[in-house]
């Protein structure tokens, strides 16, 4: 009798038991209400190759609630619920309306539950024409903010257009891309990234929300460099009858934009371009010459930079004469010499009142033979002018052909 008292006791436990497990794990009437659980919108891409796009940027969510076994309604979270709608069956701009899709984690098969009410029936999407186009670069600089004697070159980038994306009607107010860099105070060079902002025409900020481009930054160099203007100046050696103050002569440019250090610059008053030597000089001409630097310094036009000389010579009087008087000075010792030259065309420049008195009797040409060896040689010479005519002088170079032979050779 006891035994069948433990016994009936232990089916007793074993059922209750069994009805607890039913009603509070398996329960096959369960339901539960799941809130916010986010909608996934697949194949937008689709709606990119239709020149259409989602507007807004709010993920939309749904409230469902479920009926199955609570085994299986306890494996389920508002996150781990997939609902999706197929953006692919938007064909053209406006309010879509789209059914939606519910599945549940791999552990619960999508069978074994069932909705009972879901809220809202349809997800509402709003959407409008996509347009994509390409807008230029543009730069807003205060360059008159770099410190004094400072001049900053213009911006220089790799990137000149920008490709924005988006709602039609916001795109369409975009005209171009403004980097914005503020130089106040700065005397370094810029080489960094900026960020830019999508202005209308008038240069304007738009509302660019929902709009993409396919840049973030842009990369910019730009220059900003000491500088100093110095005059241009030339070195007047007199000769030939002539000495700076008979002439004048212009220089362009006379001055330049050099950039350098602030030590390096210090250093530098003027440049001297060049050297006019008079007794090479016979008539009005015009010349040119290189603009060199020196080390640490640059200018704006760089290497093939020069200067234009426009040079005049001032009441002087030129004359062509021909001279046969040859003097051949410091013959070697046992050598003896000959010119081969009879005559040499010499032109002279001076006053009028002398010029015009001066002929070839009056000038002599030397030539120094220190040093030479038997053999026909072509000597310079000197061309000497009698002292009546001390402010006349010899313009050009000249030479004779002289031959040398040992004495009795």
């Amino acid at each position: 009798m006891k035994s069948k008292l433990l016994t009936a006791l232990l089916c007793f436990v074993v059922a209750f038991c069994l009805w607890t497990y039913v009603i509070t794990v398996v329960s096959p009437d369960s339901e539960s209400t799941f809130t916010n659980i986010p909608v996934e919108i697949k194949n937008t891409n689709v709606l990119t190759d239709r020149g259409l796009m989602i507007f807004g940027d709010e993920i939309p969510t749904v409230t469902l609630r479920l009926a199955g076994n609570r085994s299986d309604l306890l494996k389920l979270n508002s996150q781990n619920i997939t609902v999706q709608v197929d953006a692919s069956k938007i064909i053209e701009a406006g309010t879509a309306e789209l059914g939606y899709t519910v599945s549940f984690p791999g552990d619960v098969p999508n069978n074994a539950l069932t909705i009972q009410s879901r809220n809202p029936d349809y997800i509402i999407l709003d959407v409008v024409e996509r347009v994509e186009k390409l807008i230029p670069v543009e730069f807003s600089i205060n360059k008159e903010a770099v410190p004094e004697n400072y001049i900053s070159a213009d911006p220089v980038t790799d990137v000149t257009q920008v490709r924005v994306s988006g709602p039609k009607e916001r795109v369409e107010q975009i005209a171009k891309a403004v980097v914005t860099i503020d130089l106040t105070g700065r005397t370094q060079s810029v080489h960094e990234n900026f960020t830019y902002t999508l202005c209308n025409e008038e240069g304007e900020p738009v509302d660019a929300k929902y709009v993409q481009t396919d840049k973030e930054q842009i990369f910019v160099d730009m220059l900003i460099r000491r500088y100093k203007v110095i005059p241009l100046k030339l070195t007047v050696i007199p000769g030939g009858g002539a000495t700076e103050n008979d002439v004048t002569y212009t220089l362009s440019p006379d001055e330049i934009m050099v950039y350098g250090s602030e030590s390096a610059l210090a250093q530098l008053e003027y440049l001297d371009v060049g050297t006019l030597e008079l007794s090479q000089l016979a008539n009005n001409q015009t010349l040119t010459f290189p603009i060199n630097l020196p080390e640490g310094i640059t200018h704006e036009t760089g290497q093939g930079a020069v200067v234009t000389v426009e040079l005049a010579f001032n009441n002087l009087e030129v004359k062509h004469l021909s001279v046969s008087n040859l003097l051949l000075e410091n013959v070697p010792e046992g050598m003896s010499a000959k010119s081969y030259t009879a005559t040499v065309d010499v032109t002279v420049r001076g006053p009028k009142e002398l010029v015009t008195l001066i002929n070839a009797s009056y000038l002599t040409l030397v030539a120094d033979l220190s040093d030479v060896t038997p053999s026909t040689h072509v000597l310079p010479v000197t061309v000497k002018i009698d002292e009546k005519f001390a402010a006349v002088g010899a313009v050009g170079t000249y030479s004779v052909t002289v031959g040398v032979n040992e004495n009795g050779g």
